[in-house]
Formats: structure tokens, sequence, C-alpha cells
């Protein structure tokens, strides 16, 4: 008798644990929404799925910051490495996606698949700011491309550029991204 007590317990007290990990578990996974706010410029311009694309391929481009669900971004870690993370549209659900990964290369979205194409290296500079590198795999080498709007007028596209991090050009610059407001945790 004491021998089926003390085994109820422990299943109890196993059941119990798992469901307290797994609560703690799903409260890490909390998921931000927000908006990327381009470092380069003061206008306030930000990451747009632009022209309110649902579709695959549809371009990621800068735009006037204006809090719509076309400017609001996620950021989900990749793994146990927290700096690795897809970024998703809160408005179509897709990926910011960077096809080859080439020099030059407009990023995109594209329907979420956790390929590496989809995967991005947060690196956090000073003042809050941060660039988005291609993550290619442990080993490569993390520090030659970047996310960079080549440009601060309406419609810029967001493209991969060698990175520059001399602290100084308009290219470092452009290169940087800061959260903008924190809309909600879903």
């Amino acid at each position: 008798m004491t021998t089926k007590i003390f085994l109820v317990s422990a299943v109890l007290f196993a059941l119990s644990f798992i469901n307290s990990v797994n609560a703690i578990t799903s409260r890490e996974k909390e998921i931000k929404v927000f908006a990327l706010v381009n470092g380069k410029w003061s206008n306030n311009v930000c990451l747009d799925n632009w022209g309110w694309e649902k579709g695959n391929y549809a371009a990621v481009r800068l735009y006037m910051c204006s809090g719509g669900n076309n400017q609001k971004w996620t950021l989900e870690t990749v793994g146990s490495d927290l700096t690795i993370v897809t970024i998703k549209s809160k408005h179509s659900g897709k990926c910011l996606d960077r096809g080859n990964g080439k020099i030059r290369d407009n990023a995109f979205l594209y329907d979420c698949n956790q390929s590496g194409s989809q995967q991005w290296r947060v690196k956090y500079g000073a003042g809050k700011a941060m660039s988005l590198q291609p993550y290619y795999g442990p080993g490569s080498k993390q520090d030659e491309v970047c996310l960079q709007a080549d440009g601060a007028t309406v419609g810029t596209y967001v493209r991969l550029q060698r990175c520059n991090n001399d602290g100084k050009s308009n290219e470092y610059y452009a290169q940087k991204f800061y959260i903008g407001g924190l809309f909600e945790i879903p």
C-alpha cells in the first residue's frame, strides 16, 4: 500500500514538474510585436511589408512609420542560441527571407519554412542599435553580409550588402535597426 501511494505521489510530482517547465518554456517563447526602425534616417522610416502583399516574394522596403500591421514584426529564436532568429510579418504571417544570400539581393517575404535563408543573426551594437546578418550556420563567417536600407526615401529596398563596421559612414548607419514601439505581447 505504501509503495502504491509513493508511486502515485511520484507520478503526480513528475507531472506537476513537467507542467511547470512547459509553463516556463511557453512564457520564455512569448513573442513581442514591434517595428524595426532604420537607424540611418532621422525621418522615422520602418521596415515595411510593402503594398500590404500577402503572397510569396512580397517586397520588404522602407516606409514612413505608421504602426500598421504591415510594419509589425516578431522575432522568434531558433534553437538555443538567442541571437539566431526568424523575423515574421504580423500582417502576412510570412518570414523575412534572403533567398540565395548574395550581395545586393533584396530581402522579401516567403512562407515560413525554418530554412537557413530565413535565419538571421541579431548583432547588438551601441545605443540599442542592432544589425541583422544572414546566419549561415555554425563556424561560418558571420560578419561579411548585413541587411541594409539603400536610401531614405519611401519605397527604398532593403537588401544584403557587405557589412561596414567603421562606426561613421552612411553604410554603417544604413545597416542599423532599432526596435520601435512595442505594440503587444500575443
